[in-house]
């Protein structure tokens, strides 16, 4: 029982029902009936009678993250633990992609060339001496580039090598040969690189020189050097090897903080989506970045809002699709959402010039639209402010600004409307859905909100990499903040109004018959007066949208 002096207003079911939400996030409706049972009192309280409590469970939630094995304990570099006296006392079980570089004989490793031998002897006995915490190393042998392992001082070494009871003095670690897409996001995310940029830092930390950079991206050597003086710029580093040296160190941290291979990874690899790109929005005092993907090169231009909880993550093979069908879909984050910085006042005037700002800033002047759930009612907003820009505008599983309909009942309802009241209440409620969100979980909370209609169940049954593109597009969305859902929550139960009737484009609305996430009796509402395409899916919930993903993206070719 979490215990505070500030607590004794608060009522006991609803703090019991506060924990065991933040034991497991799937509890979630019995949160929700201690709320609709005590709501109207919590909402009398002082808020600073509720903080203390609420604090008290965000901080129970990220407890349990620590304690529950979440924190990694895997290592998925190639990896060598040394004595002082350069011999292995373990070392990873995958180094058979090393051989044309170095191999272990007996309780030493050897190298194919001298000089990597020479480079690895000083760098083990800088460490080992104290002198340096680390050291970069060069390998050379019969491969057809370079590669760079990386020294690291026993104290140094993060948790997941487990050296308790071992002797070990050091630690040599070399990242997997090809520089990862989180890497690469990480890098332009922490730097504000451009792709360009980042293609050269791969290149570099694989081995390349300039000339053999320009020959690959076929560019001019002035190029890649200019490029590579703005990298130096935006990182504070000047010279190619500390550059090298950096991109090493966050290849081996991200490959050490990794987790183990998913067995879902084959069926959902972050290979299959594009870098993030940003934009930054100026408006106010306070710059703040807008990420977004772009999937294909088309002619034709869609702006794609996505769900709650969603990011700019579309369904595997999205790029090859719009670039065959001409498209060139560009799916923004919004802010608090995904790598988009949060905007201290979310609201559908914010996000809609947001759009309006990101097509300015890429020279978009006509765009089509598409809202998927509660991002239906961020693509009717901007639609009303963008008018004449907007040419066609798709709706699927949509919800409107008009916000939630609380005549509707249901747990789901029942728990927006209170949280929606309490501000402190819906950041908590959403930090600690954030600091305790794996992939099981989500999994699970998918499932419950996405199945209500039997060919739901069926297709992600029959399709179950489409589900784990949703668990992983989730953890996605979390990955900075939770405020982005939260303001959107604040946003749907305190709606502004937004005249729709300055709406110009042709407007389809696809939806499922059965949906229970956004009810279509609601949307129809909203766009009394607008002329619109409406087709209806009997036996089908919110899944629609993944269901007929390719017809929805060929809609798009056909309108506007």
């Amino acid at each position: 029982m979490l215990k505070s002096d500030s607590t004794d207003a608060l009522p006991a079911g609803f703090i019991d029902a506060l924990i065991g939400y933040a034991l497991d996030p799937t509890a979630w409706e019995a949160f929700a009936q201690a709320l609709n049972r005590d709501g109207q009192k919590i909402e009398a309280l002082d808020p600073t009678q509720l903080l203390t409590t609420l604090s008290q469970a965000e901080t129970l939630a990220w407890q349990l993250r620590g304690e529950s094995g979440q924190q990694n304990s895997y290592v998925g570099c190639h990896y060598f633990l040394l004595d002082n006296n350069a011999c292995i006392v373990e070392a990873s079980e995958q180094n058979g992609s090393l051989s044309n570089y170095c191999s272990i004989e007996g309780e030493s490793l050897t190298f194919i060339d001298p000089a990597s031998a020479a480079e690895f002897d000083q760098a083990l006995a800088a460490v080992t001496a104290r002198k340096q915490r680390h050291a970069l190393v060069s390998l050379h042998g019969t491969g057809t580039t370079s590669r760079y392992g990386y020294m690291v001082a026993a104290d140094d070494l993060p948790a997941a090598f487990n050296l308790q009871n071992k002797n070990v003095d050091a630690g040599f670690l070399i990242a997997p040969s090809s520089t990862s897409t989180q890497a690469t996001r990480v890098l332009q995310t922490s730097f504000g690189l451009t792709p360009a940029e980042s293609e050269i830092c791969q290149h570099l930390n694989s081995g390349l020189q300039l000339k053999q950079i320009a020959k690959a991206l076929n560019i001019s050597p002035n190029t890649v050097r200019n490029q590579l003086q703005a990298v130096f710029e935006k990182t504070k580093i000047n010279r190619q090897g500390d550059l090298i040296l950096m991109m090493t160190q966050l290849q081996v941290i991200l490959s050490v903080i990794a987790g183990p291979a998913d067995p879902t990874a084959e069926l959902v690899s972050t290979d299959q989506y594009p870098q993030h790109q940003f934009v930054i929005i100026s408006r106010g005092d306070k710059p703040r970045r807008l990420a977004y993907r772009t999937y294909g090169e088309g002619e034709k231009t869609v702006i794609y809002f996505h769900e709650s909880v969603g990011c700019s993550r579309l369904l595997p093979g999205t790029e090859a699709l719009a670039s065959q069908l001409g498209l060139k879909l560009i799916a923004v984050e919004r802010p608090g959402t995904g790598f988009s910085d949060p905007v201290d006042q979310y609201t559908f005037e914010t996000t809609s010039a947001d759009i309006e700002d990101l097509m300015n800033a890429l020279s978009i002047n006509e765009v089509s639209l598409l809202g998927f759930l509660a991002g239906a009612a961020h693509a009717l907003a901007a639609a009303a402010r963008l008018r004449s820009r907007v040419k066609h505008l798709m709706l699927v599983s949509g919800r409107g600004p008009a916000g939630y309909n609380h005549a509707d009942g249901g747990s789901i309802t029942a728990l927006r409307q209170h949280l929606s009241k309490q501000p402190w209440l819906l950041t908590t409620f959403f930090n600690i859905l954030r600091s305790r969100a794996t992939e099981s979980t989500n999994r699970a909370l998918i499932r419950r909100f996405y199945c209500s209609a039997d060919s739901d169940k069926r297709f992600f049954a029959a399709n179950p990499e489409v589900l784990e593109h949703m668990v992983k597009a989730s953890l996605e969305s979390l990955v900075v903040s939770a405020s982005g859902i939260a303001g959107e929550i604040r946003c749907l139960t305190h709606p502004e109004k937004i005249d729709l009737n300055t709406i110009s484009a042709s407007v389809s609305v696809w939806h499922g018959e059965d949906d229970t996430l956004s009810p279509l009796d609601n949307l129809l509402a909203e766009l009394k007066g607008l002329d619109f395409e409406l087709r209806v899916f009997g036996n089908h919930g919110s899944a629609v949208f993944y269901q007929y993903w390719e017809e929805i993206l060929q809609q798009l070719t056909k309108r506007g």
